[in-house]
């Protein structure tokens, strides 16, 4: 998955977020996609300074973070990946 690929990812799942949610979900989509933002040469400053709007990239960061602890449901994995 390129850096692009990975922005246009982060928009989809932002605007999907329940209201309320947006933070959460920014951190969700560092988790499950830590491993694709390693393999594309990617940072969480470079997703979010190109997501629409822009965002501090502390969320994504957070949750590439907490990737290495949490296990995400199926059902979400399977949504989004």
């Amino acid at each position: 998955m390129t850096e692009a690929e990975l922005v246009a990812k982060f928009n989809q799942m932002r605007a999907a977020a329940p209201k309320g949610c947006k933070t959460a979900w920014e951190h969700l989509f560092g988790i499950l996609f830590d491993h694709d933002i390693t393999a594309a040469g990617a940072t969480a400053a470079g997703i979010a300074k190109r997501a629409e709007p822009p965002i501090a990239a502390v969320q994504i960061a957070d949750g590439r973070k907490l990737a290495h602890y949490v296990t995400v449901k199926p059902e979400i994995t399977k949504q989004w990946k």
